[in-house]
């Protein structure tokens, strides 16, 4: 039976530390950016590894004022893939109240 890709890319971070660091990546969010999961690992969840050109800094700003506050926000914002081809859009959402 073929493996199915998975249709939801995510990360999860763990919020109670500095960075927000990444602490699980599911298989369809190491495809997408072309990253292993374990360089993925530990990285901070704004993702900025995966910045480029084309990444507009107020987005970038969107979503390190989401992840300071404490309301759900979805932002939409241009990154990259590992082989530097153009950049794909994604949305960051925040989830709250998970414990």
């Amino acid at each position: 039976m073929p493996r199915l890709r998975c249709r939801r890319k995510f990360v999860i971070a763990n919020a109670r530390v500095e960075n927000c660091a990444i602490i699980f990546c599911n298989d369809g969010f190491c495809h997408m950016c072309g990253y292993s999961r374990a360089e993925i690992m530990q990285k901070p969840c704004t993702c900025n590894f995966l910045y480029g050109p084309d990444t507009k800094r107020l987005a970038i700003a969107q979503m390190a004022q989401a992840l300071l506050g404490s309301e759900e926000r979805k932002v939409e914002i241009n990154l990259y893939r590992k082989d530097e081809m153009a950049p794909c859009q994604f949305m960051f959402g925040k989830n709250i109240g998970l414990t």
